[in-house]
């Protein structure tokens, strides 16, 4: 079943704040790709701490799938589950300081501006065994780093 056409929300987003260490909650509704359709309740919009950071640099960066616009239309290319991820991007925006590189217009704006900032350098694809995808990524920084996400049992 398609999660985009139940017109139920999309989930959660649980994590860990950075500085206080509690426990965060966010519901997300989405019923399309369009990165204006639906809402996040309770959402620090423009504060995104060092956690809420990486879960959008992992999930924009380490990611195959796009979302493109044709008229009025969003249309996911790729796996329906990466593209909602970088939909989901779209709706957490850019932490303060990281302006958009590219045209306000562009329907993955802040997910491209994230493959800026983290500039993806190689890709270890989805394995079986790892349950995980991972790609090592050149920070502007100059620092390497790898970003990974696959099942928490073996993440962990």
């Amino acid at each position: 079943m398609d999660l985009l056409k139940t017109n139920r929300p999309f989930g959660n987003i649980l994590y860990m704040e950075a500085d206080t260490e509690r426990v965060h909650t966010f519901k997300v509704d989405v019923t399309t790709y369009s990165p204006l359709d639906g809402k996040t309740h309770d959402w620090p919009a423009g504060r995104l701490d060092s956690n809420l950071q990486t879960i959008a640099k992992i999930a924009a960066v380490c990611n195959g799938a796009s979302v493109t616009q044709s008229g009025s239309q969003y249309i996911a290319n790729g796996m329906p589950t990466e593209a909602a991820l970088k939909v989901l991007v779209e709706k957490m925006g850019l932490p303060e300081g990281l302006d958009r590189s590219s045209s306000a217009s562009d329907v993955l704006s802040c997910c491209k501006r994230w493959g800026v900032v983290e500039r993806r350098i190689a890709t270890l694809e989805f394995d079986r065994d790892r349950k995980s995808v991972g790609v090592i990524v050149k920070s502007s920084s100059g620092k390497n780093t790898l970003l990974v996400k696959g099942a928490v049992e073996n993440l962990l």
